[in-house]
């Protein structure tokens, strides 16, 4: 797990409600698991009761969801940008920069049960408690945290070794010359004896004298 603790700004933006950063080649996220906001900075001279950061890239979530229909019939609110906002908060009267800090008000985060492939680009714009847009303030530079935790791309396991099969080794050593005689030896003594007399040619027959 690799962890990418990124900040983005509006400052290079003509405006600084709605604008756009590109992320890649200066940092290249991929197997994102996990996003966390860690900070997220916004002047505004309005009066507001909250402020809602979307990022459009990331709107597709449904774990920091807004619900504000009451139980009343006829009554509905739904809001596709306070819905699948990044992140929102209360704002402070009379304070013009209006800061949200981990450290000071919650965890936020999104975590993919599949990780997001890449993150090349990030569009943020900013919205109020009823979904409107903030307004322009050029004066005023919108800053935004987040750590990306990245998994590594593991390699594929290598195959298992085949077993292998196991030789028998024969411990038959074949019949020598030296074996076939020591064990028939006798035998073939008396074959070649009575061979010999087989072939040995009859006396000539003996005369007799009158």
């Amino acid at each position: 797990m690799e962890s990418y603790t990124v900040t983005i700004d509006s400052s290079q933006s003509p405006k600084n409600t709605i604008f756009s950063i590109r992320l890649a080649p200066t940092v290249a996220l991929t197997n994102i698991s996990r996003i966390e906001v860690l900070r997220a900075s916004v002047y505004n001279t309005a009066s507001l009761d909250a402020i809602y950061v979307y990022v459009d890239e990331l709107s597709d979530h449904l774990q920091n969801i807004r619900v504000a229909e009451i139980n009343q019939a006829g009554s509905t609110f739904d809001n596709a940008k306070l819905r699948g906002s990044l992140i929102s908060w209360n704002t402070v009267y009379g304070t013009a920069r209006q800061t949200f800090m981990k450290s000071s008000h919650w965890d936020s985060m999104l975590v993919f049960d599949k990780p997001k492939d890449s993150l090349p680009l990030i569009t943020v714009s900013l919205y109020d408690q009823a979904g409107n847009p903030l307004p322009e303030n050029t004066s005023g530079i919108t800053y935004l945290t987040l750590r990306f935790h990245c998994k590594l791309n593991t390699p594929e396991p290598l195959p298992a070794p085949l077993t292998p099969v196991p030789t028998k080794i024969s411990t038959y050593t074949g019949s020598t010359s030296e074996n076939i005689f020591s064990k028939y030896g006798l035998y073939m003594f008396l074959a070649f004896i009575a061979l010999i007399i087989f072939l040995r040619p009859s006396p000539p027959p003996a005369f007799t004298l009158n």
